[in-house]
């Protein structure tokens, strides 16, 4: 998988967890509550979703 694909494979995923139209741009550099504003209960839905879709476990600091 390139990183391209890997980071259309990640924006879908934000965009389906958080509920965002695509209407808004979302690239690599761009942060998920500042640029985005995605609530916490939106952020836990981003990494499980992400978590399970690649198998992979995202901690928390």
């Amino acid at each position: 998988m390139t990183d391209a694909a890997l980071v259309d494979e990640i924006v879908g995923l934000v965009r389906q967890a958080a509920k965002i139209g695509p209407h808004v741009a979302i690239g690599a550099e761009s942060r998920l509550v500042e640029d985005l504003a995605i609530d916490s209960l939106d952020l836990v839905g981003v990494f499980l979703k992400i978590q399970d879709h690649f198998d992979v476990c995202l901690l928390y600091t």
